[in-house]
Protein backbone atom coordinates (compact mmCIF):
# COMPACT_ATOMS: atom_id res chain seq x y z
CA UNK A 1 0.00 0.00 0.00
CA UNK A 2 1.50 3.39 -0.87
CA UNK A 3 1.56 6.24 1.61
CA UNK A 4 -1.02 8.31 -0.45
CA UNK A 5 -3.37 5.10 -0.06
CA UNK A 6 -2.72 4.79 3.34
CA UNK A 7 -3.43 8.72 4.09
CA UNK A 8 -7.07 8.19 1.86
CA UNK A 9 -7.62 5.47 4.28
CA UNK A 10 -6.83 7.39 7.18
CA UNK A 11 -9.09 10.07 6.49
CA UNK A 12 -11.82 7.39 5.68
CA UNK A 13 -11.09 5.82 9.37
CA UNK A 14 -11.03 9.51 10.65
CA UNK A 15 -14.70 10.52 8.80
CA UNK A 16 -16.33 7.35 9.63
CA UNK A 17 -15.39 8.23 13.57
CA UNK A 18 -16.46 11.56 13.25
CA UNK A 19 -19.98 10.90 12.09
CA UNK A 20 -22.72 9.61 14.42
CA UNK A 21 -22.91 5.72 13.27
CA UNK A 22 -22.95 2.70 14.97
CA UNK A 23 -20.22 0.29 15.48
CA UNK A 24 -22.33 -1.96 13.24
CA UNK A 25 -22.63 0.83 10.39
CA UNK A 26 -18.76 1.46 10.35
CA UNK A 27 -18.04 -2.06 9.98
CA UNK A 28 -20.54 -2.96 7.35
CA UNK A 29 -19.21 0.64 5.94
CA UNK A 30 -15.50 -0.83 5.85
CA UNK A 31 -16.89 -4.69 4.98
CA UNK A 32 -18.12 -2.59 1.75
CA UNK A 33 -15.21 -0.62 1.19
CA UNK A 34 -13.08 -3.80 0.57
CA UNK A 35 -10.96 -3.40 3.97
CA UNK A 36 -13.07 -5.46 6.35
CA UNK A 37 -13.96 -9.11 5.58
CA UNK A 38 -17.39 -10.24 6.86
CA UNK A 39 -15.46 -11.68 9.85
CA UNK A 40 -14.06 -8.55 10.45
CA UNK A 41 -10.45 -8.92 9.72
CA UNK A 42 -8.95 -6.69 7.58
CA UNK A 43 -8.26 -8.10 4.18
CA UNK A 44 -5.04 -8.73 2.60
CA UNK A 45 -4.23 -5.44 1.03
CA UNK A 46 -4.89 -3.69 4.45
CA UNK A 47 -3.13 -6.58 7.08
CA UNK A 48 -0.30 -4.60 7.57
CA UNK A 49 -2.11 -2.31 9.42
CA UNK A 50 -2.94 -4.66 12.44
CA UNK A 51 -1.55 -3.76 15.51
CA UNK A 52 1.21 -5.36 17.00
CA UNK A 53 1.84 -6.78 13.21
CA UNK A 54 5.73 -7.92 12.68
CA UNK A 55 6.78 -8.58 9.30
Amino acid sequence: MSEKDFNLLMDLFDQKLRQDVSKEEAIRSLVHAGILDSSGNLTKPYEDLAVGTHH
